[in-house]
């Protein structure tokens, strides 16, 4: 009984310590598991998403505002031509820029004349382009006038006129655009070279505003890096660091050197004022010449307003020199700050008047952590030069401010680590309002009359045109890229795509026809080859590429017309299409210039008839020779990857079709129009509603009719609008193009 008992203890105590054991196990299973549960699931994630980001290969293209300032083109929802002006929608990002009607280029008939340009650097000069000929009473060639064929803007109702002005009526200084060359009517040598003097100070000084920014471009972040490596501590510099740092120097004279010329037109402009009836060539040309603005031989010529400028100008050139000083006596491999980097960073830009995102660099150790917030965060750097930081802003002081896209190095501290190729944009932060060039405009303007009578300021209309300008903005989103001219007409979007008529390109070519049956084709290509196409810089002048109709008979079509159309190439040195050699074969080369990534570049293309070897036996024995169109196609070195867009590759999309069928705009075959005036008709499709747009010109001075009669198109009564996309005399139409001829009554009202 007792060992009954006693096992019966023992199995039950067994029992006991198993159940103990697994409460145990259990209870430390389940405070593993609790714990577990509220460390591990503070940051829940789903592992395994693949995401790709994609971006589309561009390169747009844009017509320059009137404005000048490649900021003021935008690139918004809304600016396409499906349902914006095109004269507005041509100053926006995109690729095609239509000049058919809106800007009078159809009016203008081109005489002969010579490119005018530096003798020395071969730049075009900005404020007289060509230089036209002028003829004695034995109907022979005087002299070929370098000062009297001026830039023209077309406003539609007055035809070109030598000036344009902003809304409120305040004359653009260095407008850009499409710009037609003539002689402006009325105007005495003295308006037209007081009209020069003022232009040419204008062009300078924009133009030394971007070699200035450009510098900053190019060598911008390295400056920086340089003043955060001193904020940093770490101010060991090599000789990368003095070639960087002559570069900006080298840049910044060049800039200084412009500004007084800048001046100097200011002077001669004041001088002409003065002296309308008897001022002279040489006494200009001794203000132009003159080594500095200190020279005495036209100390009696300067306005004494312009002291205050001219001494900001001669300090910054002192600043720029000592640098440029400096930096010749740094000949090893081993700088220091003190006495050496110093000196020249304190001239271009001081450290302790620059602050990155409103902290300033020489307490950047208490705010780098705030920087690479802003870095990582995505809110960019910005690198501010404050006045007095250097010759930099003395610049913005002289010019006006500007900005520029840099890239620092390096920005590191021990406490939080670095950031390299960290993306930033400088900019100047003048506090001279206005620009001491702007004072000096003010000065001649308030203080010096523009010579003639009370009129001569006003705009004065252009006649005997002698070439045009288109001015052009470009810009990539791709690196190491080249802008080419593409000769051979491709879509505009895809280059398999031959669905959307509405983006295939037409290529670069010249297209031209004669009412004179007498001229035969040979007789219009000769002369195409006198007809000129220069790609220049607009700020400086400097002459990029000249373009060239093919010399190879076969590639020149001659349609049954008598239509003559001629492939456009860039020239080599030799006049011909240039060439280069790929995997052994010669082919044309079509680059233009290189293309910075993300950095807009302007080109200006001048189209002007070249005299230098032209004789009569050249010319159509009529007013008019032939009369055609110029198309001009760019493309990239880089091959571009474009978004996939199935509506607008197949053509059904506005702005490519309208209901799916009807092109947004199709000519009209004219029918009678009344006496002295012409019409070009065009069927527009707005949405899914259709019009009939005549614009109307008087057939004497090629002036666009806005009102003031009454017009009749078909039997429709006509009313004038520039609404949305449509701008001219309009009727409602239907969605059909009319297959036959319209007729166009204007009635002049009493």
């Amino acid at each position: 009984m007792n060992r009954k008992m006693s096992k019966r203890q023992r199995d039950i105590k067994s029992k006991l310590m198993a159940a103990i054991c697994m409460l145990l196990v259990s209870s430390i299973m389940m405070v593993s598991t609790t714990y577990a549960w509220f460390t591990l699931s503070t940051a829940p994630e789903v592992t395994g998403i693949t995401t790709a980001v994609g971006a589309n290969g561009n390169l747009e293209m844009a017509l320059m505002p009137l404005s000048g300032n490649v900021e003021d083109i935008t690139s918004d929802v809304g600016d396409s031509m499906s349902v914006k002006d095109k004269t507005l929608a041509n100053t926006t990002w995109g690729n095609l820029v239509d000049l058919e009607e809106a800007y009078g280029l159809q009016f203008i008939t081109l005489y002969p004349s010579a490119l005018n340009v530096d003798k020395t650097s071969g730049a075009i000069n900005t404020g007289f382009p060509v230089a036209i000929p002028e003829y004695g009473v034995d109907g022979r060639v005087t002299i070929l006038n370098e000062a009297k064929a001026v830039p023209g803007y077309y406003n539609g109702t007055e035809g070109f006129l030598n000036s344009v002005s902003d809304e409120e009526g305040t004359e653009i200084l260095n407008p850009r655009g499409v710009r037609a060359i003539g002689v402006a009517s009325g105007a005495s040598p003295a308006q037209l070279a007081y009209k020069a003097a003022l232009l040419n100070a204008s062009s300078a000084a924009v133009n030394a505003k971007n070699k200035a920014s450009g510098a900053l471009v190019d060598k911008g972040g390295l400056l920086a890096g340089i003043a955060v490596k001193h904020a940093n501590g770490n101010d060991e510099y090599d000789n990368d660091d003095v070639a960087n740092l002559q570069f900006m120097v080298d840049a910044v004279q060049e800039s200084l050197t412009i500004i007084e010329n800048a001046i100097k037109e200011y002077v001669v402009a004041a001088y002409i004022s003065t002296n309308a009836t008897t001022y002279t060539e040489e006494t200009m040309a001794v203000i132009r010449n003159a080594t500095s603005l200190s020279d005495s031989a036209i100390a009696s010529y300067i306005p004494e307003e312009f002291s205050e400028m001219i001494g900001k100008l001669n300090t910054a050139i002192e600043n720029a020199n000592t640098a440029d000083d400096k930096l010749a006596t740094l000949t090893d491999n081993d700088h220091g700050w003190t006495g050496e980097i110093a000196d020249v960073v304190s001239a271009l830009a001081n450290p302790s008047k620059m602050n990155l995102n409103g902290f300033a660099i020489n307490d950047l150790e208490n705010h780098i952590s705030d920087l690479f917030t802003a870095v990582t965060g995505g809110d960019g750097i910005n690198l501010y030069l404050e006045s007095g930081a250097g010759v930099f802003v003395d610049i913005a002081d002289l010019c006006g401010n500007y900005s520029a896209p840099v890239v620092i190095p390096e920005i590191s501290h021990p406490s939080v680590g670095s950031l390299t190729n960290v993306k930033a944009t400088m900019h100047t932060q003048s506090d001279v309002t206005p620009t001491y060039l702007n004072q000096a405009r003010a000065t001649i303007n308030e203080s010096y009359e523009a010579p003639g009578d009370a009129t001569a300021g006003e705009a004065l209309p252009l006649s005997d045109f002698y070439g045009y300008i288109i001015d052009l903005a470009f810009r990539t989103n791709v690196a190491g890229s080249n802008l080419q001219l593409q000769t051979a007409a491709v879509d505009r979007i895809y280059s398999d795509n031959t669905t959307n008529e509405a983006t295939l390109g037409g290529g670069s070519t010249m297209v031209f026809k004669s009412a004179d049956s007498n001229f035969t084709a040979d007789r219009m290509i000769e002369l195409m080859n006198h007809l000129k196409v220069v790609l220049f810089d607009p700020d400086d002048g400097t002459v990029i590429k000249n373009l060239v109709i093919t010399n190879v008979a076969s590639e020149i079509i001659t349609d049954p017309d008598g239509t003559v159309t001629a492939p456009l190439y860039v020239a080599g040195a030799d006049g011909t299409p240039a060439t280069k050699v790929v995997d052994g074969e010669t082919v044309k080369d079509p680059t233009i210039v290189a293309l910075d990534q993300n950095t807009v570049k302007q080109i200006s293309a001048l189209v002007y008839l070249d005299g230098t070897n032209l004789t009569n036996a050249d010319v159509a024995n009529a007013a008019q020779s032939m009369a055609g169109a110029l198309n001009l196609q760019f493309s990239s070195s880089a091959e571009l990857v474009p978004m996939e867009y199935a509506d607008l590759r197949n053509g059904a999309v506005e702005g490519g079709s309208a209901g799916g069928n009807t092109p947004t705009v199709s000519n009209v075959t004219t029918g009678n129009i009344t006496e002295g005036y012409a019409a070009v008709i065009k069927h527009v499709a707005v949405g899914e509603t259709y019009k009939l747009v005549a614009v109307i010109t008087e057939t004497t001075g090629n002036t666009e009719v806005t009102s003031g009669v009454t017009v009749q198109i078909g039997d429709a009564a006509a009313t004038y609008t520039t609404a949305g996309n449509v701008s001219g005399w309009v009727v409602d139409g239907t969605a059909d193009v009319p297959t036959t001829a319209v007729n166009v009554t204007v009635t002049p009202s009493n």
